[in-house]
């Protein structure tokens, strides 16, 4: 799909002349890796397969309590997009290819070293905080020896309380 689109965008930019519309792919190619989380309006409701109704005022997809949590959560994403957009963008300009090259050879590989770097961040910043909780996150299956007996111990200590209550 992410091909499909990438050589759409470039055919049209490419043909109309339209650099804003690769400016847009990138934004949008960014915020999708960064997983922000769209805030604005629930466009389901007013988009849909059958008929769209261009008419329709879509809906707040989050009350203002839940709004304000995401926007919280994801204000460090959003200060990261901000900054790699216009970088990129600025590295398109003066890549001189198609987009489809840019994605593969800068896009992509800029987008992995920065969730490397989110990644190492996040461990740097909340990892103990997190195992005080008794939280261990392993995302990549990477344990521990220590880790792999705590979790173990956890599992059948659970298992034992289960078995008490029956």
């Amino acid at each position: 799909m992410l091909l499909e689109v990438t050589l759409w965008v470039d055919k049209v930019a490419d043909s109309l002349g339209h650099s804003r519309l690769v400016s847009g792919y990138i934004r949008l190619f960014v915020f999708s890796y960064l997983e922000i989380r769209h805030t604005c309006c629930d466009t389901v409701r007013t988009c849909r397969d059958e008929d769209p109704n261009q008419t329709e005022q879509p809906y707040p997809r989050y009350s203002p309590k839940e709004l304000r949590r995401i926007t919280k959560e994801d204000a460090h994403l959003r200060a990261r997009l901000e900054e790699l957009v216009p970088d990129l963008i600025s590295q398109y300009d003066s890549f001189g290819g198609q987009l489809q090259d840019f994605v593969i050879d800068v896009l992509i590989p800029t987008m992995r070293r920065t969730a490397k770097e989110l990644k190492e961040e996040d461990e740097a910043l909340y990892a103990a905080g997190r195992r005080e909780l008794g939280v261990i996150m392993n995302e990549d299956g990477d344990k521990t020896e220590g880790e792999s007996i705590e979790v173990e111990e956890e599992e059948t200590d659970v298992e034992e309380e289960s078995d008490e209550e029956y």
